[in-house]
């Protein structure tokens, strides 16, 4: 049984890894979007919408969703995982 706790163990420390790091740079790339000369030119496609419901969230110029889509893969990057957890 000591191989599954420490394969647990280490999925559960991984995945909290991931957790934080893609809150972490969301929430300071989405600051940054915000700047006067990206929210011009990109993320105000982003606030057309005024109803605050999930599926607006993710409607934007097409750079706008790549670059918030990098953090998902960082955590990841940083922190090797088995398959299972990257899909987590």
């Amino acid at each position: 049984n000591e191989p599954a706790i420490a394969v647990t163990v280490g999925s559960r420390r991984a995945a909290s890894c991931y957790v934080l790091v893609e809150d972490y740079a969301n929430y300071w790339i989405h600051r940054w979007m915000h700047s006067p000369w990206f929210y011009e030119r990109f993320h105000s496609v982003h606030h057309e919408f005024t109803s605050p419901i999930g599926i607006t969230a993710n409607y934007g110029h097409w750079l706008d969703l790549l670059v918030l889509g990098l953090p998902t893969i960082t955590g990841p990057a940083i922190v090797p995982c088995h398959i299972l957890t990257f899909g987590v």
